[in-house]
């Protein structure tokens, strides 16, 4: 059935540009407006989780409490320690998506992750751009692969999982339904990836704070250093923290 998904989905990207063609010399006005929006649809769903147009995202906390959480993408790495410790100082738990050959170089830091009360979530083995674009053998690996590092050092199962990029497909949202995982979006994209400018990036996610709200950021130096500061701002507009 996966398999049948997944040709559907490689078929889709075949027939849509050949049926806007042949709608267009043929002007099937109609035709060619229902293709357009199908793609328009289809591409929107892949590329923005936040859509859950394959599969339940859980992107924000349903609650009216000032309460946020904080998540990090692409963990353990060389700022995790950094991280940590300004969670511990402030008294706050939060979410680290790993990769899992990330795990398997730092196996420590995973288990501090996990003894310091935080939850932890999947973020495949390799993060590869290829990812979204494979069949149902190389997207079950990937996953399982990562799952199996982070439970072997924990201990502990482990069902949150966030795909990389935040792209989803048919392939995907079959395969962690099979695994009964919670696929986990945000409400806040920090863009921490992109902005380098300290105060920008802290002011980006100060003006979109709402209740229950998950914010992406994402284990990197510059990430590390405004985390402080971003904390006692967040704290000043009435807010706590939580984890998933």
């Amino acid at each position: 059935m996966i398999r049948f998904i997944y040709i559907i989905q490689q078929l889709a990207f075949i027939i849509i540009p050949f049926g806007m063609i042949y709608s267009i010399v043929c002007r099937h006005f109609i035709l060619s407006g229902v293709i357009m929006l199908f793609a328009v649809l289809l591409i929107w769903g892949i590329f923005d989780l936040r859509l859950s147009l394959f599969v339940p995202v859980v992107n924000r906390l349903k609650t009216k409490e000032k309460k946020v959480i904080l998540t990090f993408d692409d963990s353990p790495g060389v700022c995790t320690n950094s991280i940590l410790s300004t969670l511990e100082k402030e008294n706050i738990h939060a979410t680290f998506f790993l990769i899992g050959k990330n795990a398997a170089e730092h196996g420590a830091l995973v288990k501090k992750i996990h003894e310091s009360g935080h939850s932890i979530g999947i973020h495949t083995q390799n993060h590869s751009l290829q990812f979204p674009f494979r069949g149902q053998t190389y997207t079950k690996k990937e996953i399982e692969d990562c799952k199996t590092f982070i439970e072997n050092i924990t201990g502990r199962e482990t069902l949150l999982f966030r795909p990389p990029f935040g792209i989803t497909n048919p392939v995907i949202a079959r395969i962690t339904r099979e695994m009964k995982l919670t696929v986990t979006g945000w409400t806040i994209r920090s863009l921490d990836t992109r902005i380098n400018n300290k105060s920008h990036l802290i002011k980006r996610i100060l003006n979109r704070l709402s209740a229950g709200a998950i914010i992406l950021l994402h284990d990197l130096p510059h990430t590390s250093d405004i985390l402080q500061e971003l904390i006692t701002e967040i704290r000043k507009k009435g807010y706590g923290f939580q984890e998933l």
